[in-house]
């Protein structure tokens, strides 16, 4: 809802925007006031919107998202409902709504040091599981490692260097020495992820996936 500097309702705005949370309780936006899908570009504001004596464009949605195949979907309509031609959808490639990458600081610039992510501890209850990540930008200077590591951040012997895709994609396989699959860890683990090569900020880490087998 972007009201108007003058007050005036007729002049507002409604973007569709993003909320996430950790617990169903507590929630933030990513990026705050970022709209993913912009009412002022949606083809419906003009002749329809003067039919009904309308001057703003706006949107509505109902929780209408699922990924389907290597895609994320969103549907959503015009509002209000009186003034709605039909319903839309937008896409983006699967699970590519946000994404880590590395950062520079200072006049030095980027640290393999410091340029990681570290996961909350995740639980396998001892069952066997595949790795595969989310990610984009991954060429001949720019790369990722993976570490399993335990509650205590210290290193899981055999699972200290996982070599990541050689190139990007939607669920790209990490492998430790060669074995795709993690198996014999009874405890909870963290997943660190480190951000490689001359040009490590070219790397976009979508998502990581934890699959059992």
């Amino acid at each position: 809802w972007n009201g108007h500097p003058s007050n005036d309702r007729r002049m507002l705005t409604m973007d569709l925007g993003l909320a996430v949370s950790n617990d169903a309780m507590h929630y933030k936006e990513p990026i705050p006031d970022f709209p993913i899908v912009s009412a002022a570009e949606d083809s419906w504001t003009h002749k329809r919107r003067a039919s009904l004596n309308l001057n703003f464009p706006a949107l509505i949605q109902g929780q209408g998202f699922e990924n389907i195949g290597d895609e994320t979907l969103f549907w959503y309509a015009p509002w209000p409902e009186e003034a709605s031609d039909g319903i839309r959808v937008t896409t983006w490639p699967r699970d590519r709504l946000g994404y880590f990458s590395a950062f520079g600081t200072g006049i030095w610039g980027y640290s393999q040091d410091t340029s990681h992510i570290i996961s909350a501890p995740i639980d396998f209850e001892a069952r066997s599981v595949r790795i595969t990540v989310n990610v984009d930008g991954i060429n001949e200077h720019s790369h990722i490692r993976l570490q399993l590591l335990d509650k205590r951040f210290h290193t899981i012997t055999g699972y200290e260097n996982g070599l990541g895709p050689n190139e990007p994609g939607l669920a790209q396989l990490v492998t430790w020495d060669g074995l795709d699959t993690i198996k014999g860890v009874e405890e909870p683990i963290r997943v660190r992820v480190d951000f490689k090569g001359v040009r490590p900020e070219d790397v976009r880490l979508y998502a990581i996936y934890l699959e059992p087998v």
